[in-house]
């Protein structure tokens, strides 16, 4: 039996997130995408708070787009609300501290009745571990062809995971969630980042080793 008192979102973001460096988010379509909404580890990604980026409060999130990406993140969003598409792109958010962060992002614009866009939403991924992965592959000059083999099994199922995840942002509910049908779903939602995550992690790890038998 489903306790039906109502829940505040917030909370069931948090639960969501907890071991996942993710947040999903709700913006405007204007130049700063002006955020409404954001839930999740956006501290741990951006570091700043969401209540410091929604409407622009101390920073706006495009200001915090690496300048070097920006253009190409503005060219991947416009093309697909054109095409009426979701959008997935990996691009660099400078935090709080400086440091670049690599982030994945899947999300797609939300229209109303007439076809007009009222928001865009989507989830964001720290991507930081798997980009510094591929670029350990790359830097890797000779290997033999059984691990050759080995390196392209482990990267296709880190990229299958994450595309995974990625696809979950197509789905978000970023309304205030009750209990019941709403509260199960969310529950699917948590699960399956936390099985993705835990695969995630396991499969660099693999990878990790492999690369650091290949420098002795």
């Amino acid at each position: 039996m489903y306790d039906t008192a109502p829940l505040d979102s917030s909370a069931i973001y948090r639960s969501i997130f907890h071991d996942c460096e993710a947040f999903v988010y709700r913006c405007h379509n204007d130049t700063d995408f002006t955020m409404q909404f954001m839930d999740g580890q956006v501290a741990e990604i951006c570091g700043y708070r969401a209540d410091q980026i929604i409407g622009n409060a101390e920073v706006s999130f495009v200001g915090l787009t690496h300048p070097d990406d920006q253009q190409m993140m503005f060219d991947a969003v416009d093309a697909a609300i054109e095409a009426d598409k979701p959008w997935n792109v990996t691009y660099r958010l400078i935090s709080a501290s400086g440091a670049p962060v690599w982030i994945k992002e899947r999300g797609a614009a939300v229209r109303d009745e007439t076809g007009k866009v009222v928001f865009l939403q989507g989830l964001i991924v720290n991507a930081t571990a798997e980009v510094a992965l591929r670029d350990q592959i790359h830097d890797i000059e000779s290997k033999t062809d059984a691990t050759n083999k080995e390196l392209l099994q482990l990267s296709s199922r880190i990229v299958e995971s994450i595309r995974s995840l990625s696809f979950l942002a197509v789905n978000a509910r970023i309304e205030a969630a009750r209990a019941g049908d709403s509260g199960r779903g969310f529950a699917v939602i948590a699960g399956d980042i936390s099985a993705l995550v835990n695969d995630n992690s396991q499969w660099i790890a693999d990878l990790s080793t492999i690369l650091s038998q290949q420098k002795t």
